[in-house]
């Protein structure tokens, strides 16, 4: 018996398995089959003579078969104890590159043996014991990104855990801004509500825009800090750290970019949803009182003598400037 899965074509209760359909792919690249009697293999299509399927070897040589379905046992068999192979092409294959083929194909398969008395086995190639886990399939699955991207920049104590959740969202492009959603298949009329000039993406809203800049050089021009806004929200995390040497104010400089992000989020969705507005100035402050308000539930006793009218006041004064 072979299961397969299918896309559901209901339009209830199948949301979740939807999503794993549509990925099912990343799966079954990391499984390979080793087979015994081959009754629930497909020879052309699945994953067991070569590390990928052989129509994806042998491209040519698939496209003059008669069926793509066969399995591996209606291909062969042992006459005179010797292999015979009956691969059931539809025509003669003359061409040179078929040729080349069928040879790379046969000088495989003359390495092979039935073994009747077993079944087929599943081997999950992205464990060491071929057997498949959770942890190994998520490993898998986020280890390129892992290698690109530093997920202890976005999984810190110093901010609360929705905020993270938040960030690592974004910086994998998955907030819903309306480029996003447009993606989803939802129509809208996509303008910035910020800047109301240009296209909603989660680099034009939280980077690019004018009203994004303009905060970001705020507090970037009273740290006199020059800094070129990066390609991505990935490359401004990975870079924030290094711009920044001195340990006075280090604390309050690790937190601006998360602070500056959600805030400028939180605000976004206020002008969608309840149609309000606030300042540049405002947001300024805004910003401030976050950053004071993790500081202090982090550490209480630290800023018990600092008042947030002083924070807010002298900000550079506060944090930056030596005594």
């Amino acid at each position: 018996m072979r299961w397969e899965t299918k896309m559901p074509n209901i339009p209830f209760g199948t949301t979740i398995w939807k999503g794993i359909c549509k990925r099912k792919e990343l799966f079954i690249k990391r499984i390979r089959f080793n087979v015994k009697k081959g009754n629930t293999v497909k020879f052309w299509e699945d994953r067991w003579l070569f590390e990928e399927p052989i129509a994806t070897v042998c491209p040519n040589l698939f496209n003059a078969v008669r069926s793509h379905n066969f399995l591996v046992a209606d291909m062969g068999r042992i006459e005179n104890n010797i292999m015979v192979w009956n691969l059931n092409f539809s025509r003669r294959i003359i061409r040179t590159v078929e040729i080349e083929e069928f040879a790379v194909l046969m000088n495989a398969l003359d390495n092979f043996e039935f073994d009747r008395t077993s079944e087929d086995e599943v081997m999950w190639m992205a464990s060491k014991s071929k057997e498949f886990t959770v942890a190994s399939c998520y490993g898998s699955l986020t280890q390129q990104f892992q290698q690109n991207f530093r997920a202890d920049l976005v999984w810190k104590q110093e901010w609360p855990p929705k905020i993270a959740f938040f960030l690592w969202l974004a910086i994998h492009n998955r907030i819903l801004t309306l480029d996003n959603m447009e993606r989803r298949g939802y129509m809208f009329v996509n303008r910035c509500f910020m800047c109301r000039k240009e296209l909603e993406s989660v680099s034009h809203l939280l980077l690019y825009c004018d009203f994004s800049y303009a905060l970001w050089s705020y507090f970037w021009g009273e740290l006199n800090v020059a800094v070129i806004i990066p390609g991505s929200l990935q490359a401004l995390f990975e870079g924030w750290s290094h711009l920044w040497t001195n340990t006075k104010g280090k604390e309050v400089w690790i937190l601006l970019p998360a602070a500056i992000t959600w805030s400028l989020w939180v605000e976004r969705n206020k002008r969608v949803f309840e149609d309000q507005e606030v300042s540049l100035d405002r947001m300024i402050i805004e910003v401030k009182a976050l950053i004071f308000f993790w500081l202090s539930a982090a550490d209480p006793k630290k800023f018990d003598r600092i008042s947030f009218q002083h924070l807010v006041v002298d900000w550079k004064k506060t944090f930056f400037d030596p005594p």
